[in-house]
């Protein structure tokens, strides 16, 4: 399996391990170990367009069906991952709710949250990496 963009996250207080890949043009993927919100279509979700997987307050991401609405939003605004992912987090998301990564079907990949802190980090194909913890 050829990986074209992996994604991998620990929240604060919430211990979580999350994978994304493009196994192939148009055909996405989303691995969840464990996850306080397993629930597909709001802790996590995958499509045509993107793979989604969210971390924070289970009742809170479960009330916005975070993943699903990312997918949504690119789908009917036409928006980009970066749009939808953050009109998601910071405006149907509580603050201090969560968070989330996401991968698109062209391989870009978001990482944003609401939080105080999220441990982050993601390597594209190529080596290309960027690992965080606060804004």
């Amino acid at each position: 399996m050829k990986w074209d963009g992996l994604a991998i996250f620990r929240q604060i207080e919430i211990i979580e391990f999350n994978a994304h890949g493009l196994t192939r043009p148009n055909n996405i993927v989303v691995f969840l170990s464990t996850g306080d919100t397993p629930i597909v279509g709001a802790g996590n979700y995958a499509n045509h367009l993107c793979a989604v997987s969210a971390t924070g307050r289970g009742e809170a991401i479960m009330k916005a069906t975070v993943g699903r609405e990312v997918a949504a939003i690119m789908e009917y605004k036409n928006a980009s991952l970066a749009e939808a992912a953050e009109e998601v987090v910071v405006k149907r998301l509580p603050k201090g709710m969560g968070g989330l990564v996401a991968v698109s079907a062209t391989g870009d990949v978001v990482m944003p949250f609401n939080t105080t802190g999220m441990f982050r980090a993601c390597v594209k194909e190529g080596g290309t990496s960027e690992i965080g913890i606060w804004l």
